[in-house]
């Protein structure tokens, strides 16, 4: 995957549910506005040394940033969101 400028790659990490006794599926989110991911690919402008050495290493590299930033896209079946370096909280 080739992403320009300072774009990163992060896979969704799976939402948690819970299904109760009465069969009755409590939706994963905690109320909670942030997600997390593992770092998949990242462009050629990033600024943080650590990351692309992490990156570089095949280190897991998780991130988190908030639920509405970046664009959503499903890569090879996998869920995917594509965000700015500025959305890494």
């Amino acid at each position: 995957m080739l992403l320009l400028g300072d774009r990163i790659a992060v896979q969704l990490d799976a939402e948690k549910e819970q299904v109760l006794d009465s069969g009755l599926i409590v939706p994963g989110d905690d109320g909670i506005p942030t997600k997390s991911g593992l770092v998949v690919a990242l462009g050629d402008n990033i600024k943080s040394n650590r990351l692309k050495n992490d990156v570089d290493k095949k280190k897991d590299v998780y991130v988190l940033f908030d639920y509405y930033d970046g664009v959503k896209a499903v890569i090879k079946g996998k869920d995917v969101v594509i965000l700015r370096e500025e959305d890494i909280i």
